[in-house]
């Protein structure tokens, strides 16, 4: 009886311990222009709210600061993916997100939001660049996400 008590608490602590949660990626941050963007996290998913990829969607979460002296506007557009291969993948325009839809903002402050791109499956995010734009039409800088 007592090995069986024994056997219980033993296999009751072993089962307590969670499992270790996955290491988010690092933070990228990158200043072009009169914009900080700082990338907080990114990854594949083959569905986002109710919209469901073609091939897989690249999933990006970022903070957009305005470091200059006058109010930018922020947009979808403002944002491309770009693959090895040369292709170029404009970020989804979900009907029900609006966090980078003609977003102002205004001098000192920052918007965070998600941006969402449809690209062929079975890829990975290290397969992939974004292009970030200053605020100015002819600045702007890739970023290689790791």
């Amino acid at each position: 009886m007592r090995l069986a008590a024994a056997f219980l608490v033993v296999l009751l602590v072993g089962c307590s311990h969670a499992p270790p949660r996955p290491t988010p990626p690092p933070a990228i941050t990158a200043t072009v222009g009169n914009m900080t963007y700082t990338i907080t996290d990114f990854g594949l998913r083959p569905r986002f709210g109710r919209g469901v990829a073609v091939g897989e969607y690249v999933v990006l979460r970022l903070v957009v600061q305005n470091i200059s002296s006058s109010a930018a506007t922020v947009t979808n557009s403002d944002f491309k993916l770009g693959d090895n291969s040369g292709n170029d993948y404009p970020a989804v325009d979900f009907p029900y997100s609006g966090e980078f839809s003609n977003r102002q903002v205004n001098p000192g402050k920052s918007i965070r939001g998600t941006l969402v791109f449809d690209v062929p499956a079975n890829t990975a995010p290290t397969d992939y660049t974004i292009q970030l734009w200053g605020n100015a039409d002819d600045v702007s800088q890739d970023v290689a996400l790791p």
